[in-house]
């Protein structure tokens, strides 16, 4: 089942359904499978510490004057 995905990338985020052994696993897909998360709860908590430290990264480049 389809979690999350974008526009302007090839990024789509499945979460594997009931009936399949590896129900509950989230995967990540970006032409080829990026990462595999064992439960939904550990996919949303992977994903905000990446977009904290895509945050702080963007903050650094900012006062850098690099963007």
């Amino acid at each position: 089942m389809p979690v999350a995905t974008g526009t302007h990338n090839v990024d789509t985020f499945v979460l594997i359904k009931h009936g399949n052994p590896n129900a509950g696993t989230a995967v990540w897909l970006s032409g080829d499978e990026i990462d595999r998360f064992p439960s939904f709860h550990e996919f949303y908590m992977s994903m905000l510490d990446y977009n904290r430290l895509e945050v702080k990264t963007l903050k650094e480049e900012l006062e850098a004057g690099e963007g």
